[in-house]
């Protein structure tokens, strides 16, 4: 899977701060177009997630940003690579089931 990135800077704009990123990434990502509200999380000292604020449904799960990524990536390997999808074998479930023997999951 090729990574894409984009160049962007911070700039002045008006009495704010404002990133600015090159137009090619508004073309690829309309959802990221001028107008829409953003979330933005920081990771570590030199990475900021930024997403697009979605209203969220009463029974969504909650919106970890990582989680987000994480299922955003599998989800392009998946499109990418159907060919490394198998199915999970019996003894694999029963392994799993074995793990989670009594621990209690919200619902």
């Amino acid at each position: 899977m090729n990574e894409v990135a984009y160049k962007g800077k911070v700039a002045q704009n008006g009495n704010s701060e404002s990133l600015r990123f090159e137009k090619t990434l508004f073309k690829s990502y309309p959802q990221f177009a001028q107008g829409s509200e953003l979330l933005a999380t920081p990771l570590a000292d030199d990475i900021l997630l930024v997403r697009v604020n979605m209203p969220t449904k009463e029974h969504a799960p909650s919106n970890d940003p990582v989680m987000s990524v994480f299922l955003s990536f599998l989800e392009k390997d998946m499109i990418a690579h159907p060919e490394n999808i198998t199915p999970v074998a019996q003894s694999e479930m029963d392994e799993i089931a074995d793990l989670v023997d009594g621990v209690e999951f919200d619902e």
